[in-house]
């Protein structure tokens, strides 16, 4: 079953783990927030969410 996924916090990264390792289904596409700028240099930074999704090659 083709899946598109969303969620954005470092809790909701193991949901994503799980379903891009099942054979039954396929994470076709993720949904998260914008890259926000984060410290003092006010650089952009991904979301937890969005950083494993690119690592899968979502």
């Amino acid at each position: 079953m083709k899946l598109v996924f969303a969620g954005t916090p470092e809790v909701a990264v193991p949901a994503l783990d799980a379903l891009i390792a099942s054979d039954r289904h396929e994470v076709a596409a993720v949904v998260t927030r914008p890259d926000a700028p984060a410290g003092r240099g006010r650089r952009l930074v991904a979301s937890p969410v969005a950083e494993r999704a690119e690592e899968a090659g979502i």
